[in-house]
């Protein structure tokens, strides 16, 4: 009964953050509790070739899962294109954080191995770290030391983005 308590208490507390950090992107979008946010646009395609045609500051939202640089192949022998070289990684967050609007965020998934050439890229770029997150998944994707049944992405900055109420200052703040 106590575990059954606990468990759903940890639940509404993860509800709560869950709730506030969706309400941080709304505010930072300039979307007020029951205002309509503007129509969203899911572009796909070569990223550095789409962007260079955004104008700056144009983009409220960025999530990205970009190749990882581990030469991924699946089980069936699918691969994914730009996975065997680091080459668009500048490039392509420059022009992300160019596209995207000040006072916004930029969620990136990244390759655990390569971490240091995105957060390179990143810096490089202009965006500030404020944030890690991991997700669990239900099978590994594969196998060595560790059973890889994870994926983390990092939560990047351009300015100051709105906090959610009763948090401190941004670490960005002085950008």
């Amino acid at each position: 009964m106590r575990n059954r308590r606990a468990k759903k208490e940890e639940q509404t507390m993860q509800n709560t953050e869950q709730r506030a950090f969706y309400n941080s992107f709304r505010t930072a979008a300039g979307h007020q509790r029951g205002s309509q946010p503007s129509p969203s646009r899911i572009i796909n395609g070569n990223c550095t070739q789409v962007l260079s045609g955004l104008d700056s500051g144009s983009v409220d939202f960025v999530l990205t899962d970009p190749p990882y640089i581990t030469r991924y192949k699946s089980r069936d022998g699918r691969t994914v294109m730009n996975d065997d070289n680091a080459a668009w990684l500048a490039p392509a967050f420059s022009e992300l954080y160019r596209v995207l609007r000040r006072d916004s965020f930029c969620v990136s998934f990244y390759g655990w191995n390569h971490v240091d050439k995105f957060v390179s890229a990143w810096r490089e770029a202009g965006f500030c770290i404020v944030g890690h997150m991991v997700f669990t998944k239900c099978y590994a994707s594969s196998q060595r030391y560790l059973r890889y049944q994870h994926e983390q992405a990092y939560l990047l900055a351009k300015g100051t983005p709105h906090l959610p109420p009763g948090r401190s200052q941004s670490p960005c703040s002085s950008r």
